[in-house]
């Protein structure tokens, strides 16, 4: 099942190019990592407003999830960055989601057709 790993933060407006140059830089070692690439959204409406800052990333699983978190976390020039991103928002929200991908509907009664019939999934 897949997953999303979503950021909201809220950036002060003085600090937007500061944040945006080390977007850059954390693409670039999280694609190293071989994490897949955020797409990154401002808030238009809501409770929030456009200096908020949303970052989502989509992964496999949670077995890609862990592991590439774990990289991450063993990684030298992450960890520089990720103690350097702190120094850029005035608050984070970060929170996993699962994707609800469209069921295959067929395979799903077939399987519930054989659990009824007494045989195996």
């Amino acid at each position: 099942m897949r997953i999303v790993y979503r950021q909201t933060q809220e950036i002060p407006f003085d600090k937007w190019m500061q944040e945006l140059e080390l977007e850059r830089k954390t693409d670039q070692e999280e694609a190293r990592l071989g994490h897949p690439l955020p797409k990154r959204y401002r808030m238009f409406t809501g409770s929030e407003h456009s200096q908020t800052r949303v970052h989502i990333r989509i992964y496999e699983d949670f077995a890609q999830w862990g592991t590439l978190f774990e990289a991450w976390a063993e990684d030298e020039v992450g960890q520089q960055l990720e103690v350097e991103r702190h120094n850029f928002y005035r608050w984070e929200r970060e929170e996993l989601l699962f994707v609800d991908d469209p069921i295959d509907e067929k395979a799903l009664r077939e399987e519930l057709a054989r659990r009824e019939a007494g045989g195996q999934a």
